[in-house]
């Protein structure tokens, strides 16, 4: 049986082919950081929905790092990079408070670095407070909202339009190389 190390919620992103655009998924899921059975250091992303495990990563000491990506802002996205190849694997946040990010990272980073590390719980300073920071959409993100909505309208839609809003994100991949 495998060890459950640390666990948070948490969605998948995914960069989009040819663009340093990434987009945020819409599933419910958590990283989950397990010792295997196999004695290794697991990093699974699993569906809160479905339950299942879509995504395990078997990880090697010093190998890989998990890292707020700076170009977001207030965002809450996440890269999980290697040291020894070019992988990346893109994650949002999905705890409605961002209070314990940083904790979350620092124990998974901790881990990363050495699998018999010891976490440290309820060390986090920030305490959870309302978003000062303004939204300012781009003309190009206006115009797509203003797409998707006209087109809900002229499919006479009685309720709200079935499209789901992604978070876009505008990447330097060479910040995080």
């Amino acid at each position: 049986m495998s060890d459950t190390l640390l666990a948070f919620k948490a969605g998948r992103a995914h960069r989009r082919p040819g663009t340093n655009f990434v987009d945020a998924r819409p599933e419910k899921g958590a990283i989950v950081l397990t010792n295997g059975e196999d004695g290794l250091l697991h990093f699974m992303w699993k569906n809160r929905t479905t339950g299942n495990v879509e995504e395990d990563l078997i990880l090697f000491p010093s190998d890989a790092s998990f890292v707020k990506l700076p170009q977001i802002g207030d965002g809450r996205v996440y890269v999980l990079k290697f040291s020894s190849s070019d992988q990346r694997h893109f994650f949002w946040m999905q705890d409605a408070s961002s209070a314990r990010d940083e904790e979350f990272t620092t124990n998974l980073n901790g881990y990363l670095e050495d699998p018999d590390f010891t976490p440290h719980w309820g060390t986090s300073q920030q305490q959870p407070q309302a978003s000062t920071s303004e939204f300012r959409a781009t003309q190009e993100q206006i115009n797509q909202l203003a797409a998707i909505l006209g087109d809900a309208a002229d499919e006479g839609r009685s309720g709200p339009p079935g499209y789901y809003l992604y978070p876009l994100v505008l990447l330097n991949t060479h910040d995080f190389e």
